[in-house]
């Protein structure tokens, strides 16, 4: 396993590769709206409500990207790519006959996003630890050694006799 996919693993994300047929669905079907509206927008006499072109397209890309869903999970950037996933968003936003549906869709959003914000504090963490047993080590000569269990365990000074003046000039390097 290469070190990216190992990270990823670790972080719990999918290791597979993306999603290109579906990805570029996703596009298509946004481009789809985009084109819709602005050909109505050219045309707009002052129609002012839902226009049923407009709805019905609407209706027909959530109907889709419900079954993407129930197929897949959320269509996010592991899956479909940054722009596949702001695509199913935009998608997802213009379900305007469907709450329900938006609802679930915002709900699925923000539990991958806390999962995500989770799973980065933890590699984080485990990053930070590693960089700053590191830096203790170099300036003051004691170190910090992860154990299985991920606790930190301190070692012996190196040299207890100058401590003091090997921690404050580090201090000074890095102020």
């Amino acid at each position: 396993m290469v070190q990216g996919q190992r990270e990823r693993a670790y972080r719990g994300v999918k290791t597979n590769s993306m999603n290109e047929q579906l990805r570029q669905e996703l596009l298509a079907m946004r481009e789809e709206d985009l084109r819709v509206r602005a050909e109505l927008l050219k045309g707009a006499s002052s129609f002012g409500s839902y226009h049923p072109r407009m709805e019905e397209l609407h209706e027909q890309n959530t109907a889709r990207l419900k079954e993407i869903i129930a197929e897949h999970g959320r269509p996010g950037r592991s899956l479909v790519g940054e722009d596949g996933a702001i695509a199913a968003w935009f998608i997802t936003q213009h379900a305007i006959s469907d709450p329900p549906f938006q609802r679930r869709a915002l709900e699925l959003l923000r539990e991958a996003h806390s999962k995500v914000r989770s799973q980065r504090k933890r590699w984080h963490s485990v990053k930070t630890v590693s960089a700053s047993s590191k830096a203790v080590r170099r300036s003051t000569g004691r170190s910090l050694s992860i154990t299985n269990t991920v606790c930190l365990k301190p070692s012996p000074i190196a040299d207890p006799e100058h401590v003091n003046e090997t921690a404050l000039s580090d201090r000074h390097e890095h102020h």
